[in-house]
């Protein structure tokens, strides 16, 4: 079974049982299967260890997302939406390839976050720095 097809079952299961975690860590992932967007009640979702590169529009209508693991993927930018999921209180997006100036001024709305090891010399912002928000 492949990568996707595990995703794909994963997603089905939640949908199922109306799970309000999905875990896609670690399955080599290089972009989100469409079918996750139709879980607009999830409240965590961990993408952890995969190759993603960017984050689809549609990510933006899992509005109910409280806990969003990006950490270890391949993200050269983060879309400005993501300070759109205002019930967002933990996020990670270490180890990534973000530099200051492709993270947004609207994850200043986000209560926590984390990127201390992302690819990049020059410091995160403060206000997520360390994993916490100022």
């Amino acid at each position: 079974m492949d990568a996707l097809q595990i995703a794909e079952e994963r997603i089905a299961e939640a949908a199922a049982t109306r799970a309000a975690s999905v875990n896609l860590s670690f399955l080599s992932l290089t972009e989100l299967p469409v079918s996750l967007s139709t879980l607009t009640g999830l409240t965590q979702l961990k993408l952890q260890g995969n190759s993603i590169a960017e984050l689809p529009e549609w990510l933006r209508s899992l509005t109910h997302l409280v806990d969003l693991d990006l950490g270890s993927n391949s993200l050269g930018v983060v879309p400005p939406w993501l300070g759109d999921l205002t019930r967002l209180n933990f996020f990670d997006l270490s180890g990534n390839n973000l530099t200051v100036t492709n993270v947004p001024d609207s994850l200043k709305n986000l209560r926590r976050g984390k990127h201390p090891n992302n690819r990049s010399h020059q410091k995160m912002p403060n206000f997520c720095y360390y994993g916490y928000m100022h």
